[in-house]
């Protein structure tokens, strides 16, 4: 797991801080997602002092 002065460093090196906004690299940003491609993000999260679980549980 990255942690954040690592996520930092490549976006850094990755895209300028001015377009980080842009629903190109943020998908998120857009207030409307239809005809954009599907995607699924997912993975495994763990709470602050808790152990490693899935996202269901």
């Amino acid at each position: 797991m990255l942690e954040q002065a690592h996520i930092e460093y490549f976006f850094r090196h990755y895209i300028d801080e001015a377009d980080r906004d842009d629903w190109r690299f943020a998908p998120q940003h857009t207030p409307d997602l239809e005809g954009v491609a599907p995607a699924w993000f997912g993975g495994r999260v763990r709470p602050a002092g808790g152990r490693w679980r899935g996202l269901r549980g």
